[in-house]
């Protein structure tokens, strides 16, 4: 799930690492069958997961990829990036360089310097590892909440007022739990059908950088998915 999210091979070994093999060694240390930390173990299983995961959601690994090598290209510029949501909300990501200082810290008898972030620099400038790293999750987010409003909006029409809702998860009452199921897939379903988002955050970012920037990378191609099918879906959203 987070390969769409910017993850890379490091991070779905550390995810091992953190949801499978720290725990097997708290829970039943007596029966932990790696020496050590458990981390090669870790990290061949996320490297299995990593190369595998490549080859089966093909569209997701070159979405986020696209998405990277477009905010390498503004960073390169030193600029911002901004787009508009579906429903017209602008958004601005822009990871300015902030002035750092080291300080020394002890804990339980152990002494270690750690860095903390005191304020941004004097002038506009920006992170570019993080510009590029965060540009697809905030990206998708950035879509997930449009989609969200737009159910909102559009179930507070139908008479519908009480929502529990957290980022991609929604609720309501349970008399009224049919119809916010129904109306978050029509939502999502009007928010995408003849309406190419890619493209237009690539339009959108081309008009940012300067004419004699390095062109921006074709869209990777599209597949064949029938929008109109998510309204099967039992599973489509929790």
């Amino acid at each position: 799930m987070t390969l769409a999210y910017g993850a890379k091979e490091y991070g779905f070994k550390d995810q091992v690492n953190e949801d499978t093999i720290k725990p097997a060694k708290i829970n039943n240390p007596d029966e932990f069958p790696w020496e050590g930390s458990g981390w090669a173990a870790a990290s061949y299983t996320g490297k299995l997961i990593w190369q595998s995961v490549a080859e089966v959601v093909v569209a997701a690994r070159g979405a986020m990829d696209w998405f990277q090598k477009a905010a390498r290209a503004a960073a390169k510029e030193g600029l911002p990036i901004r787009w508009v949501t579906p429903d017209g909300l602008p958004v601005q990501q822009a990871y300015q360089k902030l002035d750092t200082k080291r300080i020394d810290l002890t804990f339980d008898g152990i002494t270690f310097q750690t860095t903390i972030a005191l304020k941004p620099t004097g002038e506009m400038k920006l992170e570019r590892s993080r510009q590029v790293n965060g540009i697809a999750p905030n990206w998708v987010h950035s879509m997930d909440a449009s989609h969200m409003r737009g159910t909102v909006r559009k179930c507070w029409k139908e008479g519908i007022g009480s929502f529990s809702l957290v980022h991609d998860s929604y609720g309501t009452h349970a008399a009224n739990a049919w119809a916010l199921a129904d109306i978050l897939r029509e939502e999502f379903i009007d928010m995408y059908d003849g309406n190419d988002v890619l493209a237009q955050f690539k339009e959108e970012l081309e008009e940012q950088l300067p004419v004699d920037a390095e062109p921006l990378e074709e869209l990777p191609p599209k597949g064949d998915l029938d929008l109109s099918e998510v309204m099967q879906s039992d599973f489509f959203f929790a």
